[in-house]
């Protein structure tokens, strides 16, 4: 198969003793390892909100909110989030380890599920504490007030 890489044709290539391949392939790799780190681990840091994307798998502690963009599927592994966590809308939520969540609004749930036509959906073999602030919010609900996510 004849192929062109930046201006070098293949004939050319094989003049080098396949040196312009194999440096085309170690760019190749390092641009697919750069883009497979790039979508992974979120560790969250007190103070901050968090918005996690399809795929991120969530570390750490934080006092901050943590939103769940719309039709995510993400990992919370060993995490405590004092903030809460707002679902945008549908989600996948795997648990791996021991995992706390904290609602901050006295009338809000823990974990804020999307609202009418969104599924949350928690699998996983680790654990969850789902606790609304003070006792009167949801450990995983809709809001006490206005009856949405």
């Amino acid at each position: 198969m004849e192929a062109k890489m930046t201006g070098i044709s293949a004939s050319t290539a094989k003049g080098f003793g396949g040196s312009v391949r194999r440096v085309a392939m170690a760019l190749l790799v390092m641009m697919l390892t750069a883009t497979t780190a790039w979508a992974g681990d979120v560790v969250l840091t007190n103070g901050s909100d968090f918005v996690v994307l399809d795929g991120e798998v969530v570390t750490g502690s934080t006092n901050g909110k943590v939103t769940i963009a719309e039709g995510a599927s993400i990992t919370l592994s060993n995490v405590t989030i004092g903030g809460g966590i707002t679902c945008d809308g549908t989600a996948t939520i795997t648990l791996v380890g021991t995992n706390s969540v904290m609602g901050t609004d006295a009338h809000g749930a823990a974990i804020l599920i999307g609202g009418a036509g969104t599924t949350l959906t928690i699998q996983g073999d680790g654990s969850l504490t789902a606790a609304g602030y003070s006792g009167h919010g949801a450990g995983i609900g809709l809001d006490l007030l206005n009856h949405t996510g």
